[in-house]
């Protein structure tokens, strides 16, 4: 009996979450960030007061969430990738370019928030929590014996210019396709990568 009750609670309650965050990107789209109110978004919603506050401390702990909740998603996307065998050249291009259209297919199909977040009324933070997402990752799997300059250099030229590009990609609306997008990302980061690895 409490199992069941505990389950319908957490259904409910993530019903909740999923109709703040909605209204909230909805409210985010038409009048930016800075101008969304707490009674906008429980009004939009369809929820009360007491029921947000449950959740978030506010709108700004509602964005952190968020972005929190994209950033989970490509950190799982990226330990995906067998990154020491690219890094050694024991992977074909066709493997890597199957890895990086799926980690940037989530990203277009959560395009809207993303979008919005690189927007002049996002968050303009989240480019460096991406940067450092991906700087922890490199760390985690201790590459840089792999490098033949120092490590910190090779990771910001290997990150910043990753990086730099899904900035590009997001700005322009994702003009591209993930699978299109994916080749200019092999080309510039294999061309750059063949100059760094021993």
């Amino acid at each position: 009996m409490e199992v069941i009750m505990s389950k319908t609670e957490d259904i409910r309650i993530q019903k909740s979450k999923n109709a703040i965050q909605k209204a909230f990107i909805k409210l985010m789209k038409k009048e930016g960030f800075s101008k969304i109110t707490v009674k906008e978004l429980i009004a939009d919603a369809k929820v009360n007061r007491s029921t947000f506050y449950a959740h978030y401390l506010d709108k700004y702990d509602l964005l952190e969430q968020l972005e929190q909740k994209l950033l989970n998603s490509i950190s799982e996307n990226m330990h995906k990738a067998p990154v020491e065998q690219i890094l050694n050249h024991k992977i074909d291009n066709t493997t890597l370019s199957n890895y990086l259209s799926n980690m940037l297919k989530y990203m277009y199909k959560n395009g809207e928030i993303f979008m919005m977040l690189y927007g002049n009324d996002g968050d303009t933070t989240f480019h460096n929590k991406l940067n450092q997402l991906v700087l922890e990752i490199y760390k985690e799997k201790q590459l840089s014996d792999n490098f033949s300059i120092p490590v910190d250099y090779a990771m910001s030229a290997i990150i910043g210019t990753i990086t730099s590009l899904i900035d590009t990609w997001i700005r322009k609306g994702f003009v591209e396709s993930p699978e299109n997008f994916t080749e200019i990302v092999m080309k510039v980061s294999s061309a750059l990568q063949s100059h760094l690895i021993k």
